[in-house]
């Protein structure tokens, strides 16, 4: 599947199995580009090692959601008289190393997934499946809890995230089969919300993350339908008991009523076949919770990046003329050549030694790779600003130490440029494109997670959880 995250990240291959692909990672010195900047769209190297990042013992078991295995090898019941804790058989250090890859894993998927809610403004905060507590739990037993609690609070993560992104998924479908047809006029420049089948691809890459075998070996089914169940009450309960749903300011509702017209129709039968979580929901609820992904409203920009970063963006008024004419008379050349040699400039610029990916994206010229929606245009002219050079300087900037962003943060701005880089993903590309992006990305959330929890480690030798 391909890459071009908007993170900074460590130099891996990535396959369909993530776990297959994963070595030592680097550490966090000079970033430099490899070789593998030509098929991944972000993949910086980091020079000299972190011991977190190394592979656990082949003696110790990986852990997995509900990994019986791992449980019966790091932990077992001591306490005779009820009171339920467990003494660590490998260290604490040696278990905190087998839980970064599928912690990591869900960490990532979960803070991706949120960025794309707040971008189409889904509602999050509702009591039920209440993601956003589940990840503050995580995060804060990450810096400061056992590993027997971080364990389990990525498990209640896991299954909450997963109900979650089978509705979003189900809105979707709605959205696509009842929605209305044609597309809002787009501008080369504009950054729209990307388009329901789009979302749909970005979500299901997500979903078949968490479905992997290496990161859940005990799928508990009845754990999921308990949130959706608990989703479907509170929308019964919010719009239709105690209020009332907003104008239908679209005509998308009313539309889809009059597709539909008669509830038992093949096409809404099908539906409700497909995705019976939401199948006791009416349709003027389902048609309510799906149109937000119609492409007809404008982009919600993130407080939380824009009030981080003072991005360093070089106008021509600034810089000296005689050396920004030069600049440009070089892009302009780089960009004939880039068209002589069906490439993407981006590419062409990854190709220099050194290559200086913050002065180019501070300068809005464009890196990316011809897998990004604005490689086209921004291989036309030198003059041409790259509209995902946002991106690239954030995505570099919060690794500067003069940015002392809390984890938590930091984790956020991660998860929303790596939604941004997906949303700008060409659309035709093939499907192994979408999921090497989003591993690309989330193995970045990873490593900076064992960084994190590195930073807070103690020296316990044995942890215990009293009930």
């Amino acid at each position: 599947m391909s890459t071009q995250t908007g993170l900074v990240s460590p130099a891996l291959n990535f396959h369909p199995n993530f776990y297959s692909s994963l070595h030592p990672a680097k550490g966090l010195g000079e970033l430099s580009f490899m070789g593998s900047m030509a098929h991944q769209q972000l993949e910086i190297s980091r020079k000299s090692s972190h011991r977190n990042f190394l592979h656990p013992s082949k003696t110790h078991t990986l852990f997995r959601i509900n990994s019986k295995s791992w449980y019966d090898e790091n932990y077992s019941p001591t306490d005779k008289q009820g009171q339920s804790f467990y003494g660590i058989s490998g260290g604490q250090e040696g278990a905190w190393e087998t839980v970064y890859t599928t912690s990591g894993l869900v960490l990532g998927v979960a803070k991706t997934f949120v960025a794309l809610c707040n971008n189409f403004r889904v509602d999050l905060l509702i009591p039920a499946a209440n993601i956003l507590s589940y990840i503050e739990k995580a995060e804060m037993l990450l810096q400061s809890g056992s590993v027997i609690d971080f364990v389990f609070a990525v498990e209640d993560l896991y299954f909450s995230l997963f109900a979650r992104l089978e509705i979003e998924i189900a809105f979707l479908h709605f959205c696509i089969s009842f929605g209305m047809k044609g597309s809002r006029i787009r501008r080369r420049t504009d950054h729209a919300l990307p388009e329901p089948s789009h979302v749909y691809t970005i979500l299901t890459a997500c979903k078949e993350i968490l479905n992997d075998k290496n990161v859940c070996s005990g799928f508990d089914a009845r754990l999921v339908d308990y949130h959706q169940r608990r989703f479907v009450e509170e929308m019964t309960r919010k719009y239709q008991v105690d209020g009332t749903l907003p104008p239908d300011a679209t005509g998308y509702r009313a539309h889809v009523e009059e597709a539909i017209q008669n509830p038992s129709s093949y096409t809404y039968q099908q539906w409700r076949q497909d995705f019976p979580e939401l199948r006791s929901l009416p349709i003027d609820i389902l048609a309510f919770l799906s149109e937000k992904y119609l492409p007809i409203y404008p982009r919600t920009i993130s407080k939380n990046s824009q009030m981080k970063f003072n991005l360093p963006f070089v106008s021509p008024e600034a810089a000296n003329p005689a050396m920004w004419e030069k600049d440009m008379i070089r892009a302009h050349r780089l960009c004939a050549l880039a068209q002589l040699e069906g490439k993407a400039v981006g590419e062409l610029r990854r190709e220099e030694e050194p290559f200086n990916v913050l002065r180019y994206a501070s300068e809005q010229k464009c890196v990316c790779l011809e897998i990004c929606t604005c490689s086209k245009s921004c291989s036309k002219s030198g003059s041409t600003l790259c509209p995902c050079s946002s991106r690239w300087v954030r995505g570099i900037m919060i690794h500067r130490p003069e940015y002392e962003i809390s984890y938590p943060d930091k984790s956020t701005i991660m998860g929303e440029l790596a939604y941004e880089s997906l949303a700008c993903l060409k659309r035709d590309e093939p499907e192994e494109v979408m999921c090497r992006e989003l591993y690309g990305s989330i193995n970045v959330i990873r490593t900076e997670m064992a960084k994190q929890r590195s930073a807070y480690q103690t020296e316990e030798v044995d942890i215990m959880l009293i009930s």
